[in-house]
């Protein structure tokens, strides 16, 4: 019998935010409600429900399959496809890896491409939407893909540096991501999806990851241990929780923030060590830290669904996390390869980055 692990304490009442400002990609409204699943962005967090310790420390059984054996498609796109991302009736995955590299747009109807929009070689790679467009990371910027033609519409420049494998936030009516200042990725970057102007924020910290929800933008501090909360309104930095282990993605759910951990490339966490934390919005509490039984690092991802948290990392494919319980309640085995993960279109869409392939599964 599988067993998963979580430290769990039971969040302090919180107050919640006046109207403010992860990586939430909140996903663009013209696509149809029913389509698509993307992460919420509420403006009010509801309540967190925390099972007690006992009943998160229990074990519990993890029923393991095969990727390979159980997807209803596998799909092949070249160049390490990355960041499936939903939006305009599409699923968008980035394809970095090659000589031309590009954004791949996939009918979730056929599972087929019906469209590769070159962006050419770029020290960065992140991806997201807004409401009215779809924003690539390329060597000057961030540029703006046009949904109805599927053409480059124009770029905004900023110092992109190397930002890798990160979804682009969209909430408080603009882009969010990261930028650097010449040798590290410690700004947080606006951009004005209207005017296309780009505005900088120094954190003060190199940052990992990025993310917005419950009217705020969320930025992972690797080397402090931080997560850090951004006011669009005010461009206030506040430290938000502290103590995580080298915390690198970061997520929001429903009613709570989920952060991977142990984000470096030499990181090798024991079976027992945590490896996601789950945060409350309203005060940084970490109300529970679950072993997953394998680090995601730097190339592995999660994504937060209201009844389940998806992990996705190089060395265990996919681990299906129960928020209700906090416990691990599924293993799915797969290529170990990094890549990402996603919830849309009634499926789970995992990406295989050195095999070349997006794994489409039943959830």
């Amino acid at each position: 019998m599988e067993t998963s692990t979580a430290r769990t304490s039971a969040p302090r009442a919180g107050t919640t935010w006046s109207a403010g400002v992860v990586i939430t990609l909140v996903l663009a409204s013209c696509a149809p409600a029913a389509e698509t699943s993307a992460q919420p962005g509420s403006s009010q967090p509801a309540a967190v429900s925390t099972p007690s310790a006992a009943a998160s420390e229990r074990p519990s059984a993890s029923p393991r399959a095969n990727a390979d054996d159980i997807a209803t498609a596998v799909l092949t796109i070249h160049d390490g496809p990355d960041l499936p991302t939903a939006a305009f009736g599409s699923m968008w995955i980035l394809a970095p890896d090659g000589d031309d590299n590009a954004v791949v747009r996939v009918d979730p109807a056929t599972d087929e491409t019906i469209a590769r929009i070159s962006i050419g070689p770029s020290p960065c790679q992140a991806l997201g939407a807004s409401d009215e467009a779809i924003w690539v990371c390329t060597p000057e910027g961030a540029s703006r893909i046009d949904p109805a033609t599927n053409a480059i519409t124009g770029t905004v420049a900023y110092d992109v540096g190397t930002l890798r494998g990160q979804r682009m936030a969209f909430g408080a009516g603009a882009v969010w991501t990261l930028g650097s200042d010449g040798f590290e990725m410690t700004n947080l970057v606006r951009i004005d999806p209207v005017s296309e102007e780009a505005t900088t924020f120094p954190l003060g910290h190199a940052a990992a990851g990025v993310a917005f929800g419950f009217d705020a933008v969320w930025i992972t501090a690797l080397d402090e241990g931080l997560l850090l909360r951004f006011e669009p309104a005010t461009g206030e930095i506040t430290e938000h929780a502290s103590g995580l282990v080298d915390p690198w993605i970061v997520i929001a759910g429903p009613d709570s923030l989920w952060v991977t951990l142990h984000g470096t490339a030499e990181a090798r966490p024991e079976a027992d060590d945590p490896t996601v934390a789950r945060v409350d919005p309203n005060d940084g509490t970490v109300i529970a830290e679950i072993a997953t039984g394998a680090g995601s690092g730097t190339s592995g991802s999660l994504w937060a669904e209201v009844d389940a948290v998806w992990v996705r990392a190089p060395d265990q494919f996919l681990v299906r996390i129960d928020p209700n319980t906090n416990e691990v309640v599924e293993r799915i085995d797969g290529p170990p390869t990094s890549g990402d993960v996603t919830v849309a279109f009634g499926s789970v869409w995992a990406t295989a980055v050195e095999r070349q392939k997006v794994y489409r599964l039943a959830p």
